[in-house]
């Protein structure tokens, strides 16, 4: 019988107990000659990190708005993006402050109001609204001082309209129905969003989870069964956090002749390298090309050294795979 050790919880399982683990989780684009670990990511890890890491990042993150435009999301599957971390809001006019998400109507974005109540307070002239999720929750403080006239509710259906009343009137807050709203995006004018969203622990944890699958990748499996590596190993698959900053986040670009505000790519950058000082090991992806995530595969490294620079970009428009060593575009040294 064979038996392979497992790159995240190191248990040692027979073959049958592996999974081909992607090295880009396949919700951020298909690609041809892709990248995949054989025999390298137990059942049991492959499960929990696609039930509790990256379904995150795929369905509530701002790089899940960036699948919108990319097609990397269907647009039936646009209903399963809940956006309850990451927050898209009108800007301007009267739905200014107003709860969205995005929907394809045909190839157009859309903004779509989720089911929500509007409060004005005395003496203010914006409104505040509370998503129904929000004001399920009995904890959610609701504002006070609310002027005559100064609810509304917006809701995809007179059903989850009666289902918001009798919520505000368990909740205390009197509603009487006085007219009808206009839903925001029924007409063809551009609408102004703003989105807000955290870097949490659960995004860090699957951008770390990608970059240690490419290092395997690039390294094999065996490089990172090294004990060098149990830091982020640990903080990956049970969330344990050491005393020193693993993953950092910025705008700044990965390839140096991109800026902050012109960009060469829309894809997905990808790259590992050594310090210059060859002690630590240092992983930077950028999904869409956008948010940049730095994070520190190994600190202080004691093992045997071996070259590991690499670097690749996965095009998600022509859905292929090139390194960056080979192209126009240029591998930073982190």
């Amino acid at each position: 019988m064979i038996n392979l050790k497992c790159i995240y919880c190191l248990s040692v399982e027979p073959l049958s107990g592996f999974n081909t683990e992607h090295v880009m989780p396949r919700a951020f684009g298909t690609f041809e000659h892709n990248f995949t670990l054989n025999n390298s990511v137990c059942r049991t890890c492959d499960t929990y990190f696609s039930q509790n890491l990256e379904l995150r990042l795929a369905r509530d993150s701002l790089e899940a708005l960036d699948r919108i435009p990319s097609d990397s999301v269907s647009p039936e599957s646009l209903t399963k993006l809940p956006f309850t971390e990451t927050r898209l809001k009108i800007t301007e006019g009267f739905y200014l402050g107003l709860n969205v998400r995005v929907v394809l109507n045909g190839e157009i974005p859309t903004v779509v109001p989720f089911p929500q109540v509007g409060f004005l307070r005395e003496g203010e002239t914006q409104w505040a609204y509370v998503t129904q999720g929000e004001l399920d929750n009995l904890s959610t403080p609701l504002p006070t001082d609310i002027a005559d006239d100064g609810i509304r509710i917006i809701t995809p259906s007179e059903e989850t309209e009666e289902q918001i009343i009798a919520i505000l009137d368990e909740r205390g807050v009197p509603f009487q129905r006085r007219g009808e709203l206009a839903s925001p995006g029924t007409d063809e004018s551009d609408i102004e969003v703003e989105i807000s969203g955290q870097v949490d622990q659960i995004i860090m944890r699957c951008v770390s989870k990608i970059l240690f699958n490419y290092l395997s990748f690039c390294a094999g499996h065996e490089f990172t069964h090294d004990e060098n590596f149990n830091v982020i190993r640990r903080f990956i698959r049970y969330g344990h956090v050491p005393d020193y900053r693993l993953v950092d986040v910025s705008n700044e670009p990965i390839l140096h002749t991109d800026t902050e505000n012109l960009r060469q790519t829309d894809g997905h950058l990808v790259t590992i390298n050594w310090t210059g000082d060859n002690r630590h090991i240092i992983g930077q992806i950028s999904l869409f090309n956008r948010i940049t995530y730095r994070v520190s595969l190994a600190s202080g490294f004691q093992g045997v050294w071996r070259p590991i620079r690499q670097g690749h970009l996965f095009d998600v428009g022509n859905r292929t795979i090139s390194g960056l060593g080979v192209t126009s575009l240029i591998l930073p040294n982190p």
